[in-house]
C-alpha cells in the first residue's frame, strides 16, 4: 500500500480519511492463523489446508443454515462472501 504524502499542516479530514484507508484496506488482508477460503467461479467454497510435510489440499464447505452454528465466516471481495461449515 502506498499512502499520499501528509499536508504540511495537521488535517483533521484527511487524518480521518487516511485512517479509513488503512482501516478498509486492513480488512482486507488475510490474517495470520485463520482459515483461507476460496470460492469457484459458480460460488462453491473450498477451505485450504496444509499437513505438516508441507502437502496442501481444498475441502469443499457447504452453506450452514441460521447462526450459531461452527461455521467458518469470512466477509471479502477475494474470499466470497458467507458462512461456511
Amino acid at each position: 500500500m502506498k499512502l499520499a504524502e501528509p499536508p504540511s499542516v495537521y488535517n483533521v479530514e484527511y487524518e480521518y480519511e487516511r485512517n479509513k484507508e488503512i482501516e478498509q484496506a486492513d480488512l482486507n488482508n488475510q490474517k495470520r492463523n485463520t482459515d483461507i477460503i476460496l470460492t469457484s467461479s459458480n460460488g462453491s467454497a473450498y477451505k485450504l489446508s496444509v499437513d505438516n510435510s508441507g502437502n496442501l489440499s481444498a475441502s469443499a464447505l457447504t452453506a450452514s443454515s441460521g447462526s450459531g452454528g461452527s461455521g467458518v465466516a469470512y466477509n471479502s471481495g477475494l474470499y466470497g462472501q458467507g458462512t461456511y461449515g
